[in-house]
């Protein structure tokens, strides 16, 4: 079957992986984002959707923008594509929509149910505190995700249709209906404002839905079922089984026609469901010893754990059905390693190399190779690799294990597409099993024991698309051997004894993206180093050992776009050398110091709308001020920096920017990031988006 098409870039800034999902209104790519170093999950409209509906996506960014809560579903970004589509940029998740859950499965367990009811309860009473509705909540956005320590996780998606509640919207019209029938509030259906008592309505008829394995009024047509919810009064859920009594009440509560009579606020559904749960786990009649009622208790865990577990894989979310990556789960990655992750950071919580039976990992029907993602924990050895032996799985991540690499033996044969063998053992005897993995396509590999002639044996791995290989004892001569990866769109390379000599010796790469520079000596005609890739257009530097400043300035030659400088720290010649590229539309200083005042540089920068400051100390209101001459530049990140108030309120003197980023920003505060937006529109005219 011939692979979809898709672009290789979106928005001058996405490294498009592939496509996920599509419907009728748009497009969701997976793809990598530089300026983050993550995965992300791009949401793109087709470019002659009507203006409503672009205009409700980038409502949805902007609700949910607002949202930092556990279980909602996080948006990074938004804007316009070169040719004018919408797009809004989230995190990528991996599991299984509520809706499937059931479609495939029925009813939850009663214990399951109200696990996942407490939280998307959770995540509803902190939205309407945060004045936001939702107005189309149902099981298909609702994701359940994989959690090895805290059984069922749950996310909160799709804003799509979501109100500012302080703010009337202009985008439904009086009169019109907007929401999904089986789960619409009496007053939607009428066509009137939806508040959050609304949003009760859908949550009764979800939880209605999770405890019977049916919607609580459903007819023969999409009339019928809208006239159900407008004058029929929803069954008990005793009609259908025997429940608490407390929580058939609740139900019965939630799905009252008059909205008075419905609880007033989710906060007050919360409380009373984590008492049913209490009541079930801890029942005050029985007098259980207290070694008894743990059992009980674990019991009970274990099987909510086992109806998680089947909760991951590939989903199709409501709509545009795109796939989403848990990164919930992901392990914390240093800050000194977080640029090179790529597509191996977000691997699933799905461990292998523990007292489990291994089989339990893996489901028997049907090829399982684009199902089940494996980490391994990180005392495995070669020798526990052989119960990988026989199965099916896409990605394999195996960081930080002692293996050698003889174990690789045993998954050759495993349909692997994405491999991680960062900061293993792997040496030259046992490279040679990686060229047999017919099906690989990415790779990332550390080991100080590898040497040149260890990489002989995947060098004409030509099917590979990313590639990433770092050790101290691999020399120029070394890297001449990848002359043919003619697919390779990421490529970083790692190594004390590299220069950027060795970008002379590979071949000509076509599709080649981003490059990493990885504690490689940066000296010489860089540009003349680089003019072999054609279509590079971004270029990260961590950690030089040499960083020569006419070798850096020489990069405005060339077609790149956005340069990254991670982990080092810079001189005012460096700087400038830097910002000498009027061509550069994203920069990123990453963990980079600067030995004096340098700002005023990057006024010249005509192109740049994207700026990066992640980890930056000491920001002065003089740095602030320069910044704000940039006169094209919308996007500015200030992730884990030192920015205060000061410096937060000095931005209003910029009059374009639409998205700023400050997060785990220990000295920016919600309240101070409300009077921004709000004094920010008052003066230009127009919002900005603020992540905190």
């Amino acid at each position: 079957m011939e692979a979809k098409q898709h672009p290789e870039k979106l928005a001058d800034r996405y490294d498009v992986i592939d496509i996920i999902g599509s419907g009728g209104i748009g497009t969701v790519y997976r793809a990598i984002d530089p300026l983050l170093n993550k995965e992300v999950a791009v949401k793109v409209l087709k470019h002659n959707s009507d203006g409503t509906t672009a205009a409700r996506l980038q409502r949805e960014a902007i609700a949910a923008g607002k949202l930092n809560h556990p279980h909602i579903c996080r948006i990074d970004n938004f804007g316009q594509t070169q040719d004018g589509s919408p797009y809004m940029v989230m995190e990528y998740l991996d599991g299984s929509d509520l809706a499937s859950k059931i479609k495939n499965d029925g009813a939850l367990d009663l214990l399951a149910a109200l696990e996942v009811a407490i939280q998307v309860c959770g995540a509803l009473s902190y939205a309407h505190k945060n004045g936001i509705v939702h107005r189309d909540l149902k099981p298909a956005n609702v994701l359940l995700l994989n959690s090895k320590n805290d059984g069922i996780f749950t996310k909160l998606l799709d804003f799509g249709v979501a109100s500012l509640e302080s703010k009337k919207g202009d985008l439904t019209e009086a009169g019109a209906i907007v929401g999904s029938p089986l789960y619409m509030s009496p007053e939607q259906v009428r066509g009137e404002d939806a508040k959050p008592v609304s949003d009760i309505y859908s949550f009764g008829c979800m939880l209605f839905e999770m405890l019977t394995g049916s919607p609580p009024l459903k007819g023969d047509s999409v009339i019928e079922t809208l006239a159900l919810h407008k004058n029929a009064e929803a069954p008990l859920l005793s009609d259908y089984g025997e429940f608490p009594p407390l929580l058939v009440s609740l139900v019965k509560e939630c799905l009252s026609k008059e909205s008075t009579d419905r609880p007033q606020n989710a906060g007050e559904i919360l409380s009373r469901l984590e008492a049913i749960q209490q009541e079930i786990l801890n029942p005050k009649e029985e007098s259980k010893s207290s070694s008894e009622a743990e059992a009980a208790l674990a019991a009970q865990r274990k099987k909510v754990m086992t109806i998680a577990s089947i909760f991951v894989g590939t989903i199709f979310v409501a709509g545009l059905g795109f796939i989403i990556k848990d990164i919930y789960s992901r392990k914390f990655i240093p800050e000194t390693k977080a640029h090179n992750k790529c597509v191996f950071e977000d691997v699933p919580d799905v461990y292998f190399g523990d007292t489990k039976d291994p089989n339990s990992l893996f489901t028997p029907e049907g090829d399982q190779s684009h199902g089940v993602r494996l980490r391994a924990i990180p005392d495995v050895t070669d020798d526990d690799m052989k119960v990988l032996k026989g199965k099916r799985f896409s990605r394999l991540c195996m960081d930080g294990t002692p293996i050698n690499g003889s174990g690789l033996q045993y998954i050759v044969d495993s349909g692997v597409e994405s491999l991680s063998l960062e900061i293993t053992r792997i040496n030259d005897k046992n490279t040679h099993y990686l060229s047999k993995m017919k099906r690989l396509r990415a790779i990332s590999i550390t080991s100080d024991e590898l040497t040149d002639e260890g990489i002989k044996p995947i060098s004409n791995a030509r099917q590979f698309t990313l590639f990433e290989i770092g050790s101290k004892n691999i020399t120029d001569a070394g890297i001449a051997q990848f002359r043919n990866l003619d697919n390779i769109t990421f490529l970083h390379l790692q190594g004390s004894k590299l220069t950027v000599n060795c970008l002379m010796n590979l071949g000509k790469l076509p599709k080649l993206k981003t490059l990493i520079l990885d504690k490689i000596a940066i000296h010489g005609d860089l540009a003349s180093r680089l003019a072999k890739f054609p279509n590079l257009f971004t270029l990260s530097i961590t950690s030089p050992s040499v960083l020569e400043p006419e070798s850096i300035r020489s990069v405005s030659k060339t077609n790149i776009h956005s340069i990254h400088i991670f982990n080092t720290r810079l001189n005012e010649a460096q700087f400038k050398a830097i910002t000498d590229n009027p061509n550069l539309k994203a920069l990123t200083f990453f963990n980079t110091e600067f030995d004096g005042e340098y700002f005023s540089n990057l006024a010249q920068m005509k192109s740049l709308y994207n700026l990066n400051l992640h980890s930056m100390k000491k920001i002065s209101n003089q740095s602030i001020n320069e910044i704000c001459k940039i006169k094209n530049l919308t996007h500015i990140e200030f992730a884990r920096s030192d920015v205060n108030q000061e410096n937060l309120m000095a931005l209003l003197h910029h009059p374009s920017l639409q998205y700023l980023n400050f997060h785990d920003c220990i000295l920016v505060n919600n309240d101070m990031t409300d009077a921004f937006r709000k004094e920010y529109k008052s003066r230009w005219g127009h919002d900005v988006q603020v992540n905190f």
